[in-house]
């Protein structure tokens, strides 16, 4: 996938900490709706398994919306996904 500077506009991290009364698939979509033009997924306490499945559920949530998704900082699992 090629990213442009457009791409680049809002470009939103996953941080599990500040989801409280919600779940983060939930925060993700608002972000999402509210115009975000990337999104990177970042977790460091899942387990690989959870990872995965998080991780592929979010690509297709951004999928959806069209833009560009990326993994940070497991090679593994951004393969797998």
């Amino acid at each position: 996938m090629r990213v442009n500077a457009d791409a680049m506009t809002l470009y939103a991290v996953t941080d599990r900490t500040w989801v409280e009364d919600t779940t983060l698939m939930n925060q993700v979509k608002e972000a999402l709706e509210g115009g975000i033009t990337f999104l990177q997924l970042r977790e460091k306490h899942l387990s690989k398994e959870e990872f995965i499945k998080e991780a592929r559920e979010m690509k297709k949530l951004a999928a959806q919306y069209q833009i560009p998704f990326v993994i940070n900082d497991n090679i593994k699992v951004a393969l797998e996904v």
